[in-house]
């Protein structure tokens, strides 16, 4: 049975633990939901590829919708994370995420020191682009993204 979500992502480690998630993915909520780890796989650099990190998922969180596939996206949330190593995990599919186990990605759980990750102040608000800010407000409230405005003050 799945146990693990695969991203294939520009975040670096850094990102993932000063905002407890990798985002922004459209994914199959439930199916994610009901993996218990997140592995995250370099998509650019030297270690393109390389998975870099196991997390342990606390929760799938929505995001915004795509503005260009309508669809929508999700954080997916950890509590620890495990920095790893792993050379070529990322098996070169299109779709940048996917479901598998750790035991096919040959990731033993008994061999890796967890950490949790530490809360700050802004840890559950995500980057957004403007776009994305407008796509959620107007789904919030029912509008659409042309008739929000967004100011931003220096």
């Amino acid at each position: 049975m799945e146990d693990t979500v695969v991203t294939f992502t520009a975040n670096d480690l850094q990102y993932i633990k000063t905002n407890g998630c990798d985002n922004s993915w459209v994914l199959n909520k439930d199916r994610a939901g009901s993996c218990k780890y997140l592995v995250c796989c370099h998509s650019e650099g030297a270690k393109k590829r390389h998975a870099f990190v196991v997390g342990l998922i606390s929760r799938i969180r929505f995001v915004c919708v795509d503005q260009h596939s309508g669809k929508d996206r999700w954080a997916i949330h950890i509590s620890e994370y495990a920095s790893i190593d792993i050379p070529n995990v990322w098996n070169g599919q299109h779709n940048p995420v996917r479901y598998t186990t750790l035991e096919s990605l040959g990731i033993d759980i008994s061999t890796l020191n967890f950490e949790k990750i530490q809360k700050t102040e802004n840890s559950h608000v995500p980057s957004l682009s403007i776009e994305q800010a407008k796509e959620g407000i107007a789904k919030k409230f029912n509008v659409f993204p042309e008739q929000i405005e967004i100011v931003i003050k220096g």
